[in-house]
């Protein structure tokens, strides 16, 4: 499945929150399977920002946008905007 060949989650968002300390970053673009609400309030505790990837479905930018999330990579543009 999609879910074993990514990242552990809370792993990754930690390697994430060390990265933004270390570097000039202010955002990340992440898995649309990985970003939950609360994955996402701990990057905007912190100042910086998520993007999500593909979301070619209603349900998933739906989902995406109740957690939180700043922007959408999709292909289906179409439907983004009917929302």
């Amino acid at each position: 499945s999609l879910e074993d060949t990514l990242p552990n989650t809370d792993d990754f968002l930690n390697r994430t929150l060390r990265a933004w300390s270390e570097m000039d970053v202010d955002g990340a673009s992440w898995q649309h399977p990985i970003v939950t609400a609360e994955r996402v309030a701990a990057l905007h505790n912190k100042g910086g920002r998520i993007f999500a990837w593909t979301i070619d479905d209603l349900e998933t930018m739906r989902r995406l946008i109740a957690c939180g999330v700043d922007g959408i990579t999709s292909n289906r543009s179409d439907l983004f905007a009917s929302l």
